[in-house]
């Protein structure tokens, strides 16, 4: 059966960013756009500060560098931001003088990147950046490279690629440890596994891969008593989309028994809000097994700001009858004090 391409909730957040206009008889080049859209992105709305920094990044080229008129680079690496670093924003913009190095770097490393996808105008790098700030800091030639093998692998398939990449960016950063598909091994039924699992964001899902995943899952269960892989800070991200993936099989009916049967034998939630529930739940329960009781507050010994918040959640889901059964027997079957004040009541 047919599979429907995997979609995900942070896509929701996705919008494309509208330039201002610039002066009136100005033409306004693709680098001065994709660098303008890029600034107010990050928080800069005044159009004459964003040409400022376009102007600025622009000034610190010379003729025919990296910035050149038709938006493709000369490669270099005078400026290179640092690995890991948030995107500069409004704190950027207020010592201009000061932040000449990241406002050139930054510039410098989107428009390549821009240049990398084809320069296309209806490839939106600023969402891509913004997902995965990493792409700015990447290198190069890896980044090529990776394209250039997923090009490679659907050539036959008349797959857009670059269309591919620009929903789920991640897949130009997944390293050696997840390596692609041997596409010259894959048939039609394989390929377009594969093209299924880049939709998802996950390199390949071939059953080698696939138990390999699965392993990681099994030893993720035992750290954390659930398989909620995605909804704790520092869990793999690569393993949280291979996750997603199996539930959206799982719902469409598509994945295999022994599969399933798996998946079923390490308790995994199919259900992505009842995952993100459970992990909560769980939180909770430790929270008791140390504590003697299921209701953390301000003033709690070890009480985390974001589980109070959650079981404020929970009473007011309860006062308004929209809590599940099965959530309800969950919580009073660790005696959760409905009665207890909370700032969401």
């Amino acid at each position: 059966s047919h599979m429907q391409p995997c979609s995900t909730r942070t896509a929701k957040l996705r919008k494309r960013v509208v330039c201002a206009s610039l002066p009136a008889g100005t033409v306004a080049s693709s680098v001065d756009k994709l660098l303008e859209g890029f600034w107010e992105a990050r928080g800069v709305f005044d159009p004459q500060r964003r040409q400022q920094l376009v102007q600025l990044a622009k000034d610190l080229t010379p003729r025919g560098g990296p910035l050149g008129d038709d938006g493709f680079l000369v490669a270099t690496d005078a400026f290179t931001p640092a690995a890991g670093a948030p995107l500069p924003g409004i704190p950027t913009t207020w010592a201009v003088n000061q932040s000449v190095p990241e406002i050139a770097g930054i510039s410098q490393r989107l428009l390549e990147l821009h240049a990398l996808l084809g320069g296309g105008a209806d490839i939106d790098v600023i969402w891509m950046v913004t997902r995965e700030p990493q792409l700015l800091t990447a290198s190069r030639v890896e980044l090529m490279s990776r394209l250039m093998d997923m090009k490679l692998a659907t050539a036959a398939a008349g797959i857009d690629v670059v269309k591919v990449v620009e929903r789920q960016p991640s897949l130009l950063l997944l390293d050696g440890s997840s390596p692609l598909a041997d596409w010259s091994q894959l048939d039609q039924d394989e390929l377009r596994e594969l093209i299924q699992a880049w939709e998802c964001g996950v390199a390949s899902d071939s059953d080698p891969e696939w138990r390999r995943r699965a392993d990681q899952l099994r030893d993720y269960h035992r750290q954390h008593g659930d398989t909620s892989v995605g909804y704790r800070d520092g869990d793999d991200t690569d393993l949280a989309r291979w996750a997603n993936k199996q539930r959206r099989e799982l719902s469409a009916g598509v994945l295999s028994a022994d599969k399933a049967q798996l998946l079923a034998e390490l308790n995994f939630e199919p259900d992505e809000d009842e995952a993100e529930w459970l992990r909560w739940f769980l939180e909770l329960a430790r929270f008791k097994e140390v504590h003697g009781h299921a209701s953390p507050m301000s003033l709690s010994a070890g009480a985390d700001f974001y589980l109070i918040n959650w079981c404020s959640v929970q009473r007011v889901a309860y006062r308004c009858k929209v809590l599940s059964q099965r959530r309800l027997d969950l919580l009073n079957s660790i005696d959760f004090d409905w009665s207890g004040a909370d700032p969401l009541s």
